[in-house]
């Protein structure tokens, strides 16, 4: 596709969708054209004003289009927001339509999954009997009494091998489960 005055079109989107998995965001594009296109950057908001990069995906530059993917690992509980950064060879950067994946509700919010200093930081939005941590084998490595407390507060775990764990709040027969990275 040309533009008036004979200047290619750098991209053109065919859609922008987003899809809520339990533990992750899956957003999807397609594209019809793309001529000097060098990357899509995917944003992440949780307030639809101020926006976090959170990956790339290099363009295809194929001139028929080509389909894209790319999955956000991150629990909320509330709406998320995300947009592409279309990103051109000349370093102009245009914006995709905003797309919204609406939030469960869940008993917990842990922010952020990824863990550096052995901190897990945690706000209780609903009361917690109590929280487990178990590796990717789905062995228990922490337990905790929460006592059906609310709030936000910082638990120091153990010191634990790098790799993915995974949070369980139990209150009475519920359980949730959150996927954290520990670095």
């Amino acid at each position: 596709m040309v533009a008036t005055g004979g200047i290619p079109l750098p991209v053109t989107l065919t859609h922008v969708t987003i899809k809520h998995f339990e533990d992750h965001n899956q957003l999807q594009w397609a594209t019809a054209t793309e001529q000097n296109t060098a990357r899509f950057v995917i944003e992440y908001s949780i307030d639809a004003r101020n926006y976090t990069r959170v990956g790339e995906v290099a363009a295809s530059r194929n001139l028929d289009g080509s389909n894209y993917s790319f999955r956000h690992s991150v629990v909320t509980t509330g709406n998320a927001f995300y947009r592409l950064a279309i990103e051109e060879d000349n370093g102009k950067i245009n914006y995709s339509p905003v797309v919204k994946v609406f939030g469960i509700e869940r008993n917990i919010e842990i922010l952020p999954t990824i863990i550096r200093d052995g901190i897990l930081n945690i706000n209780l939005i609903a009361p917690v009997d109590k929280m487990q941590v178990t590796n990717s084998a789905g062995s228990k490595v922490f337990e905790k009494n929460l006592k059906n407390v609310t709030g936000t507060m910082a638990i120091t775990l153990p010191s634990l091998a790098n790799g993915i764990y995974w949070v369980q709040v139990i209150t009475g027969n519920n359980v949730e489960k959150y996927k954290i990275i520990i670095q």
